[in-house]
């Protein structure tokens, strides 16, 4: 996945999106969020086109999960589909930072996952191929691996797809608000109307 395509995904899943799932298989890891800002070609007739999707890292993938102590195992629950997914924080979702990172694994009062300490966490970080570091309040996560790839229900998305279903879902918006109040309206689409146009 090339850089453009991630500046994409940064603001399509952190604008108004949330973490609602993870999954590791095998030793590679996913996180799944749900409001991004991609158009669902699968979604037919007044069907809201927003998406969920997931990024997928393998080889040497690893998943820390971060908190403030507030519920205990809150990523099993997570995983279980069994709390609230959080809201992830738009300015807190970083690709391939690795100081930024590694400032998190300070930043919040616990840490889980398969490091023995933190000076592991931070080595492996810091020899991470690809990594993502992210907030949502009083949770947050670090994910890497040395190959990143990108899914939806339909499979696996391409850079040219990232920025084809970007440009599109920007499209889907805009009909979305004129039809808005009309017969021709969508169903309620959140990330639409948390999204407002100027007028």
């Amino acid at each position: 996945m090339n850089d453009e395509s991630k500046e994409i995904l940064t603001k399509a899943i952190s604008d108004i999106g949330y973490w609602q799932w993870w999954d590791e298989v095998e030793g590679d890891v996913m996180v799944e969020f749900g409001g991004v800002l991609l158009y669902d070609e699968s979604k037919k007739g007044k069907k809201p086109r927003s998406s969920t999707l997931a990024l997928c890292y393998y080889n040497n993938a690893f998943l820390i999960y971060l908190d403030n102590d507030l519920i205990p195992n809150w990523y099993d629950l997570l995983h279980d589909d069994a709390i609230d997914p959080p809201t992830l924080d738009p300015d807190g979702f970083i690709f391939d930072d690795k100081a930024y990172a590694i400032e998190l694994l300070s930043r919040f009062k616990k840490r889980h996952g398969p490091f023995s300490s933190e000076a592991e966490a931070q080595a492996t970080i810091e020899n991470a191929r690809n990594i993502l570091a992210a907030t949502c309040g009083d949770y947050g996560f670090i994910i890497g691996g040395d190959i990143l790839t990108v899914y939806n229900r339909n499979g696996e998305y391409s850079d040219d797809d990232i920025k084809r279903l970007s440009q599109k879902w920007w499209e889907y918006w805009k009909d979305y608000w004129n039809k808005r109040g009309t017969k021709d309206a969508y169903d309620s689409d959140y990330a639409c109307e948390v999204t407002i146009p100027y007028k």
